[in-house]
């Protein structure tokens, strides 16, 4: 009901008028279904908290962290006071305090990491083989929503993308039948990414074969390099005809470029496999 908390203006309302057997009515609060809602939703959920330390919000999910139990108290108190001043009001049954681990925008947040929110894998584990593009595209939705996990997914589903080429018949062989149980199974034990430090050393990995590029973001932890995310893309047919000092130049560009919040304002490394690019 978070929507309901904003009032309309007198001018603003008049354009949510609807027609009852009753009469003509307007919603005098922002309602559902209009598509500036969410936007100006957030925008007003910003201004509100966002000038805060120690918080995030999306939409109506606002996550506070603190370093120790007392910082996060202090924390969560301006929070509140603020909200409060802002006659935004939460729904207790929703609230979590002082949890070790929660659940946040897909993602199942601890001390230890990042990894997937276990009812969202668990969808796709269930699923079954798709007979048609609808039901394949409904597949690739939901495993592209997890693509931070899952390494080189572009080379991986490329036998199930190949389906949804209108120029292809539908023909569901071993190629794609392999391809979707290595997806789901993938998922089935995903990766734990580390929590991004902006003060831990860097290194961005990437490769490319001859039909996708795959590239991970590492931070050092201690004497290991632990996977911060994961990104992969198919190549377009022009870029398929690329030399393959090409390509892999282009691996390391589209990485850096994807993971330039991570990497502006600071050294880092950069890893490739390919020889010919270090002369280069």
């Amino acid at each position: 009901m978070g929507f309901w908390q904003i009032l309309l203006t007198e001018e603003s309302a008049k354009y949510t008028t609807f027609i009852t057997p009753f009469g003509r009515y307007y919603f005098r609060r922002l309602p559902f279904g209009i598509a500036s809602a969410p936007e100006h939703f957030q925008n007003r959920m910003s201004e509100v908290i966002n000038s805060l330390e120690g918080v995030v919000c999306h939409m109506d999910d606002v996550l506070v962290w603190g370093r120790t139990q007392e910082e996060h108290d202090t924390r969560l108190h301006v929070v509140l006071k603020r909200l409060q001043e802002a006659s935004i009001s939460l729904n207790v049954e929703k609230c979590e305090l002082s949890k070790q681990e929660v659940i946040f925008l897909g993602n199942v947040i601890s001390a230890n990491g990042i990894s997937p929110d276990p009812s969202k894998t668990e969808a796709v584990k269930k699923m079954s083989e798709p007979t048609n593009v609808s039901e394949l595209r409904s597949f690739l939705g939901t495993v592209n929503q997890l693509g931070k996990f899952i390494p080189q997914l572009a080379e991986r589903d490329k036998p199930l993308r190949d389906l949804l080429s209108k120029k292809n018949h539908w023909v569901w062989g071993i190629d794609q039948a392999q391809a979707f149980q290595d997806l789901k199974d993938s998922l089935a034990s995903p990766p734990l990414l580390a929590m991004y430090d902006p003060n831990r050393d860097s290194k961005v990995s990437a490769d490319a074969s001859s039909y996708g590029l795959g590239s991970f973001l590492l931070q050092k932890w201690g004497s290991d390099w632990r996977p911060v995310a994961y990104i992969s893309r198919s190549l377009t047919p022009t870029e398929q005809r690329y030399a393959q000092i090409e390509k892999e130049a282009l691996a390391l560009t589209w990485a850096c470029e994807r993971f330039r919040n991570f990497l502006i304002g600071k050294h880092f490394q950069m890893e490739t496999d390919h020889k010919p690019l270090l002369s280069l």
